[in-house]
């Protein structure tokens, strides 16, 4: 199972280039509901750039649904969901059967973008002490789309507000949030988030 992981992690890093380039999932909110507010270019792309770097994987995993300051309050299995996604083996497990990774290399993905150690992830309902590796869940994301709607830089921090929209109409906003990001060159770790539901 080893070298099953280590000959599709390799594939699975090229499905991930690609989806980047994939439709920008974000749904434009309609002047008809919303007061106008001028917004440049360079605003607009660093807001779509942002949401595929930092902002993506997390609102699919529901990371950003939740309020945390560390990432060591994040439950563990919605990081394990994270690495699932984020590397596209959640495509590659079944109902019947689940993929397994070992944990060596789920636990080193994962803490590239969260700090937590990882005696904390072995907590996880998907670890299995006995082969030391995780099973990869399925995944399927929330109804709701996600919009980046500022960014803000200051040094190496990168603080992104976002709006979650309803699925009835992609238009009314049902969460708001902010996600703080330590970035260094290409590399970043998540922060903390939070996040509060719009009520009414």
């Amino acid at each position: 199972m080893f070298r099953k992981g280590l000959v599709i992690i390799p594939l699975i890093c090229m499905l991930i280039f690609s989806a980047c380039t994939a439709d920008n999932p974000q749904t434009p909110v309609s002047s008809e509901q919303q007061p106008e507010v001028a917004i440049s270019e360079e605003q607009i792309t660093n807001n779509i750039s942002a949401y595929y770097k930092y902002l993506r994987f997390a609102s699919e995993t529901s990371i950003t649904a939740l309020n945390w300051n560390n990432p060591s309050e994040i439950p563990q299995d919605r990081l394990i969901h994270f690495f699932s996604v984020k590397t596209n083996l959640a495509i590659l497990s079944t109902d019947a059967t689940m993929i397994t990774i070992p944990a060596s290399i789920v636990e080193r993905y994962i803490q590239q973008h969260f700090d937590v150690e990882s005696d904390y992830l072995k907590q996880s309902e998907y670890y299995n002490a006995q082969s030391n590796d995780y099973s990869i869940p399925m995944h399927s994301s929330g109804a709701a789309s996600v919009k980046a709607v500022d960014v803000d830089k200051k040094d190496n921090i990168v603080t992104i507000t976002y709006e979650y929209y309803s699925p009835a109409d992609e238009v009314t906003v049902i969460r708001t949030g902010t996600l703080t990001v330590q970035t260094d060159n290409a590399d970043f770790q998540y922060l903390s988030n939070k996040s509060k539901e719009v009520v009414g």
